[in-house]
């Protein structure tokens, strides 16, 4: 800054009667992108990025906490949570030392209207990555050993939350706000729900909305897309469920 702006500065008064003016947006140009799809019809999104050699996967299937049966919320994602929890190939141990082993990630979870498959890898591991990644969705078989283990830490998380008077004010809020929307109710469950929730109700809801015409891939960095395609053929091309696309259960 020069020496006249800094006097400037200094002797222009501050108007503090209104709000400043707001700045200018920034730009954000959004990356390119390809779009293909499985024979399966299944849509693939991917953004080549070969800065690092990284590759993220995400399905995406259209269900989410909205599609939560009203006596079932948390319905959707206790499916995520045990998603990763043992399939007919692998134990919820195998599953986690596996992409452990890579030095990968992988991780499920529900918001309202989606549930998320999620890899992360270095890209010379996409392989690794796929294979996992279509196990989880294609052949899981919600092992009911693990799901007790995950309604006690469930159940113990909402003791906790309870306590939180910002959880409170949330869950108070959501439901003043959508007072006949499933968005008023409780993504995670409540006490009752989630000690009542059975493994063939997770199985039903995975069968109901699991299928690549109710889902969608995107993966993007270090990847190469022909190449991509042709293992995730491999890995997903055979996947199939549900025909429909997801609807509110209200």
């Amino acid at each position: 800054m020069t020496n006249n702006a800094m006097k400037d500065r200094q002797t222009t008064p501050l108007d503090r009667s209104r709000a400043p003016e707001p700045g200018p947006l920034p730009k954000f140009v959004f990356p390119p992108f390809e779009e293909r799809r499985l024979s399966n019809g299944l849509p693939v999104f991917i953004v080549e990025d070969h800065e690092q050699p990284i590759l993220s996967i995400a399905l995406y299937v259209r269900a989410g906490s909205v599609h939560d049966p009203r006596h079932a919320e948390g319905l959707a994602s206790t499916v995520a949570e045990m998603l990763t929890k043992g399939t007919s190939r692998r134990s919820a141990t195998q599953i986690a030392e596996e992409i452990d082993f890579v030095g990968g990630s992988l991780m499920a979870g529900a918001s309202w209207d989606a549930l998320t498959i999620g890899v992360n890898v270095l890209s010379k591991y996409a392989s690794t990555a796929l294979d996992i990644l279509g196990d989880v969705v294609q052949n899981s078989t919600y092992p009911a050993e693990e799901l007790e283990r995950v309604r006690l830490q469930r159940l113990a998380g909402l003791r906790q939350a309870k306590a939180d008077s910002g959880f409170l004010a949330d869950l108070v809020f959501t439901k003043l706000v959508f007072p006949n929307h499933p968005y008023g109710g409780q993504a995670l469950g409540s006490t009752r729900s989630v000690e009542r929730m059975q493994r063939d109700e997770i199985a039903q809801f995975a069968s109901r909305y699991f299928g690549p015409e109710n889902a969608f891939l995107v993966a993007a960095g270090d990847v190469k897309p022909e190449a991509f395609m042709h293992r995730l053929e491999e890995h997903l091309g055979s996947w199939r469920g549900a025909s429909r696309s997801a609807d509110f259960l209200i």
